[in-house]
């Protein structure tokens, strides 16, 4: 089984959130990552979430 590393970024006074994942394989190496900048999130909850949910899709 893979390991998803997963962080967000969000700052309250703005429209912008940070997100981005990496997922690796048993041995460790990268197999696949996605960054992205997520508009009108509400809490940084929700900028942590969002990226979980991309990297299981």
């Amino acid at each position: 089984m893979g390991t998803f590393l997963i962080n967000g970024s969000w700052r309250s006074n703005g429209l912008i959130a940070g997100a981005a994942w990496v997922c690796l394989n048993d041995d460790n190496q990268q197999i696949a990552q996605r960054a992205m900048a997520i508009q009108c999130l509400s809490s940084p909850l929700m900028a942590e979430a969002t990226p979980c949910l991309e990297a299981m899709k």
